[in-house]
């Protein structure tokens, strides 16, 4: 077996066994555990089911939830497309670093050679093709900052209080959120 066979082996395993973790929080500790990414810190919630390609040049922080179908790109593959018409080029492959106190939403995708700093959320279904200074709301295609972690948090607070109990919703909190939602309508 060649050592190339050995690592896409290894990732296999993994693969399967991501799809049998049922829950988030231990997938982030089986990524640290297993040594899948550069770095995987505490309480790390990992909701894809997907193995990244060259999972040594992601890194993640603490207390990060990542949420599903998000995707790691430490690679563009267009070098496949030129090789194939006969021009050589190469593939170009570069890191992904995820600080601490992050959420990254369902869908979005980040790109080689990006640093998202700490305590930022990346929206659902955004590109993130450059850096996210510390503390910022990116969201889009390309990402553009949109927003203040720290504003955000603020506006939460003021928030009605949600009683949440095995994944359902009390009857009270149901009922205000409907008439809130209707009175938004009026």
């Amino acid at each position: 077996m060649k050592c190339g066979d050995s690592v896409k082996g290894k990732r296999l395993v993994h693969q399967l066994r991501f799809l049998i973790i049922n829950n988030s929080y231990k997938r982030g500790r089986y990524i640290k555990k297993k040594h899948i990414f550069y770095s995987c810190g505490e309480n790390v919630s990992f909701q894809p089911r997907k193995v990244p390609l060259y999972g040594e040049l992601i890194s993640i922080g603490d207390n990060v939830v990542i949420a599903s179908d998000t995707c790691f790109c430490t690679h563009d593959g267009i070098n496949s497309v030129f090789s194939r018409a006969g021009t050589t080029v190469h593939e170009k492959v570069g890191c992904i670093k995820v600080g601490n106190n992050c959420f990254i939403g369902a869908g979005a995708t980040l790109m080689y050679d990006i640093c998202i700093g700490d305590n930022c959320i990346v929206a659902a279904g955004a590109v993130v093709i450059r850096d996210v200074p510390s503390g910022s709301i990116v969201g889009g295609v390309p990402a553009k900052v949109i927003g203040k972690t720290e504003d955000l948090v603020k506006k939460y607070k003021s928030n009605h209080r949600v009683v949440v109990y095995n994944e359902s919703i009390d009857h009270e909190s149901t009922t205000w959120f409907w008439n809130e939602f209707y009175k938004k309508r009026k």
